[in-house]
């Protein structure tokens, strides 16, 4: 009986050590992720595996440089491709346990700020990508 816990036990944490060290090494091509996506105009635009904003601003590129600080800022996040001065930057934050990766873009487009953040792996991140984006933009819930 012994042996079955202990095991079940060691398997397990085989498996775990073995997600997270998969979900470090998933590839984030910058050709592949760093993209826009078509927003209608001003709001929020929700997916399963993540948020897209477009938010009128004062000055966007400002606006851009200003938020480009927080998100280098955030733990676990580096930039992938872009820049402030491109117009169009693409940043990826890793989870902290696992690894998994997230991808956020930031772009202006016609005068007005543009984000969307998403996940590369799996189906639904369970409002990740939302909160964050809501957090470096300051609409915290």
């Amino acid at each position: 009986m012994g042996r079955i816990v202990i095991s079940t036990v060691a398997g397990i944490i085989l498996l775990t050590g073995g997600v997270a060290l998969w979900a470090r090494s998933v590839p984030v091509p910058a050709a592949t992720y760093h993209a826009k996506r078509d927003l209608a105009g001003p709001g929020d635009y929700p997916s399963a595996g993540g948020l897209a904003v477009m938010r009128d601003v004062a000055d966007p590129k400002a606006a851009m440089g200003d938020l480009d600080a927080r998100i280098r800022a955030t733990r676990r996040t580096v930039p992938l491709a872009g820049s402030v001065a491109e117009g169009h930057a693409s940043y990826v934050t890793r989870s902290r346990i696992f690894g998994f990766p997230d991808v956020t873009n930031m772009w202006v487009e016609d005068g007005r700020l543009a984000l969307s953040g998403h996940l590369v792996v799996g189906k639904s991140d369970m409002g990740v990508n939302a909160d964050r984006l809501r957090g470096w933009l300051g609409e915290r819930p």
